[in-house]
């Protein structure tokens, strides 16, 4: 299981993206932070733990650099996602999401979905 958390409101501050290891452990993936124009040589992705996914980088960078181009998360929930291992349908669904928002922020998707490597 995969579990999301970020700031909700009009814009992020932040994402974590957290894995469970164990019945009661998690294990931080990577977290990306808006960080302030002058501090912008900054590190705004960590990976940690080991964990490292290139697509998954390029994946955040995008979301979070254009998320004018997303509906703001502030319902009841928000603040936290936690996803279960997908389907090969639901793969095929998100990676056609994945290329209409790419699209739109005008680049080009050329990935394919998978698991960040430890």
């Amino acid at each position: 299981m995969i579990h999301i958390e970020y700031a909700p409101g009009i814009a992020l501050d932040y994402v974590k993206i957290w894995q469970l290891v164990t019945k009661r452990a998690w294990s931080l993936i990577c977290e990306y932070w808006m960080v302030p124009q002058p501090a912008a040589t900054l590190a705004r992705l960590t990976f940690s733990n080991g964990y490292y996914s290139e697509g998954l980088a390029q994946m955040l960078e995008v979301i979070m650099q254009h998320q004018d181009n997303f509906v703001p998360s502030m319902g009841p929930g928000a603040g936290m996602i936690q996803v279960t291992r997908p389907s090969e349908e639901r793969k095929e669904a998100a990676s056609i999401c994945m290329k209409q928002a790419y699209s739109h922020a005008r680049l080009e998707f050329e990935h394919t979905l998978s698991a960040p490597i430890a």
